[in-house]
């Protein structure tokens, strides 16, 4: 998938134009760029006070403001990925990101790297947990039997 994110960009650019999901539409009105701009510097103070939760909260606000500011998704989703260890919310927000109005093509390129490495976390994670689970209800199945025999000492054993 990366190949072709990379080639369509690339071929966008070669042509001298940018993919659709990357055109701007018309931007906020002054009042809502300072709006924005506020709540991004209170986000970036809450990240430097090492306030994670805070600054997603001010980036989704900021952006609830301007939809088109798509890099405070991609604010967002760096936080939930670097710093909260949350894969599952950094890959929906890598996502939205991606989708956003305006993206920049090497942050849409990081992000997409971003989802494909976490995604191959997850499912380390999932395959380690159902190894983990097998091992306990097997665990638990020679328990059983070693109690099955014990109280019955003249039976066969199974």
């Amino acid at each position: 998938m990366r190949t072709g994110l990379i080639r369509t960009c690339a071929l966008a650019l070669a042509l001298g134009h940018a993919p659709a999901y990357a055109q701007p539409g018309p931007g906020p009105s002054a009042s809502a760029k300072r709006e924005v701009e506020g709540l991004a510097a209170e986000a970036e103070a809450a990240f430097a006070a090492e306030d994670y939760q805070r600054a997603i909260t001010l980036y989704a606000q900021a952006h609830s403001v301007d939809p088109t500011a798509g890099l405070l998704l991609y604010n967002i989703a760096f936080i939930y990925d670097r710093h909260l260890v949350q894969p599952e919310e950094a890959v929906r927000f890598y996502r939205r990101f991606r989708e956003s109005p305006g993206a920049e093509v090497h942050r849409i390129i990081k992000a997409s790297e971003r989802i494909e490495a976490l995604q191959i976390e997850l499912a380390e994670d999932e395959a380690a947990r159902a190894a983990e689970a097998l091992a306990a209800a097997e665990a638990a199945r020679e328990a059983s039997l070693e109690q099955a025999a014990l109280a019955a000492p003249d039976a066969p054993p199974p």
